[in-house]
């Protein structure tokens, strides 16, 4: 996809003899549209700060909540979100959480409740998750932060730590639940690291009993990586079972945290994105000329049954908003509570719902820039692009971004012959690869021409981000927009404006 160019129909064949390259593009929102569109104002950005550099837009975050707030209230349910700060390492997102919104925000070590606390946030609007090191509790119990708990033997280490501070206050704390069955059969799709299992509540009561007078019991919790809907109400269902539970042997949670797991869309077009799933299929069959590096059939594998195994990366074409998700799950009904919808249980029984969405609360809230560094061909002649930057700096195989990247030409140009190329990083390492398709052009790629990896904030452009061989980690900056004009700091250096102005 170049900028300020059409970009659709780019099924014609590249010169060079390479392979036919279909067109994934990007879904892009309003803030990110907009500064693609501002070719001049890129390439100066990268001027002064470099390749790679991150951009985000902090402000955006307030528009994919307030979907999630409005689901809450259509279903009268008092719901609570907390923002997750695994995602992204911006000082800017956090700030503005803490300044601008009424968020919660979901921690995960003790770098992030620091992190969290000096950008402003309140601990009572704080949740410490994750698995937890002393000094990550003690610093949890002297703010008073409600502490998610994974398993029985973490309880008894809060303790220890509360009476060695000699805290008199409760300890506030969930307990993540996991085990889940459906019809009486243990049902997942593998072994998780988290959580209490659902067959060790007996000893979780019997161990809470005693400690009454220092724990106060919020509620249950999950978190999932699945689209199964059964297997969500599964959850739900033994988390409500728990609580009530709780509730008659005299404790007082109120709290069901659902996690996260709210899926974001990444391609535009949902057609481009099924040619794609079709294509590469066929391709493994010798029925499409091959459009990944090195014949990947990214998860999928032929053998004489036909073609096997599952994709390797994300929906890109997610049909449903992350609201609509939350929703669907709200409608469920739970067939262990006389089928009554887990909307109408919530509300009914005075029941806050928490949710813990990191990817559905940063979509479209950040891009990264990485400038071409050279072109050049692979042994066997396929055109290939050289950037000044890595995978660490995109996670491209960990999360597998298929989308094309946008094209910010460094100098004006007419459209001319249309190229396929594959896309490496700056690492000397074999297989140095930032996407595992061949991404298409409508012109010749050159030197110093900027590519612009689109919806990067959640999990990608600094989650698993190094300084592998020395090079460098992306900048970055973050802005907002007042009509077409960009004001932007130093990430680190961000205030946010006044609501007044929002």
């Amino acid at each position: 996809m170049e900028c300020n160019a059409d970009h659709r129909n780019h099924d014609e064949v590249s010169s060079g003899g390479a392979s036919i390259a279909f067109s994934i593009a990007p879904a892009l929102g309003e803030e990110c549209k907009t500064l693609l569109d501002m070719s001049e104002e890129c390439q100066a950005l990268l001027r002064c700060y470099g390749s790679p550099l991150n951009v985000v837009f902090p402000e955006r975050i307030d528009r994919n909540a307030q979907e999630l707030i409005e689901t809450f209230q259509h279903y009268h349910i008092n719901g609570k979100i907390y923002c997750t700060t695994k995602p992204n390492r911006s000082t800017a997102i956090l700030r503005h959480i803490a300044q601008r919104t009424d968020l919660g925000v979901d921690v995960s070590s003790e770098g992030s409740l620091q992190a969290a606390l000096s950008a402003g946030v309140a601990a009572q609007r704080l949740e410490a998750t994750g698995p937890k090191s002393k000094a990550y509790l003690t610093l949890s119990l002297l703010h008073g932060i409600v502490v998610n708990v994974d398993d029985i033997t973490e309880i008894d280490r809060i303790l220890e730590i509360r009476r060695g501070l000699n805290l008199k206050g409760k300890v506030s704390i969930l307990v993540r639940l996991s085990g889940f069955s459906i019809g009486g059969k243990h049902h997942s799709e593998g072994d998780g690291t988290f959580g209490v299992a659902v067959r060790e509540l007996p000893d979780l009561f019997d161990r809470l009993e005693k400690i009454k007078s220092e724990v106060h019991l919020c509620g249950f919790a999950f978190h999932l990586n699945t689209d199964s809907v059964a297997y969500r109400v599964s959850a739900m269902e033994e988390c409500l079972r728990a609580l009530f539970e709780a509730r008659n042997r005299g404790f007082s949670p109120h709290i069901v945290n659902l996690g996260g797991g709210l899926r974001i869309r990444y391609a535009a077009d949902d057609q481009e994105w099924t040619q794609f799933l079709v294509r590469l299929k066929s391709s493994l069959v010798g029925d499409a000329e091959v459009c990944t590096w090195n014949r990947s059939g990214l998860g999928f594998s032929v053998d004489s049954k036909g073609i096997r195994g599952a994709p390797r990366f994300m929906d890109h074409a997610v049909p449903l908003s992350p609201a609509d998700q939350l929703c669907s799950v709200l409608r469920q009904s739970l067939p262990s509570f006389s089928g009554i919808t887990a909307a109408q249980l919530f509300s009914e029984a005075l029941i806050d719902v928490w949710i813990e969405p990191g990817r559905a609360i940063l979509d479209q809230v950040g891009i990264t820039f990485g400038r071409v560094l050279t072109v050049r061909r692979t042994e066997r002649g396929v055109p290939l692009i050289v950037l000044e930057m890595n995978r660490s700096n995109i996670n491209a195989f960990e999360l597998s971004l298929l989308t094309d990247p946008v094209l910010i030409p460094s100098l004006a140009y007419e459209l001319s012959s249309p190229m396929s190329y594959f896309l490496t990083g700056n690492l000397c390492v074999a297989n140095e690869l930032l996407t595992p398709r061949m991404i298409h052009f409508r012109r010749p790629v050159i030197p110093g021409d900027i590519l612009a990896f689109c919806n990067t904030a959640p999990y990608i452009m600094d989650f698993a981000e190094s300084r592998t061989l020395h090079q460098p980690v992306a900048r970055k900056i973050a802005g907002y927009f007042e009509g077409k004009k960009l004001t932007w700091s130093l990430d680190d250096e961000y205030q946010p404006r006044a609501r007044a102005n929002l």
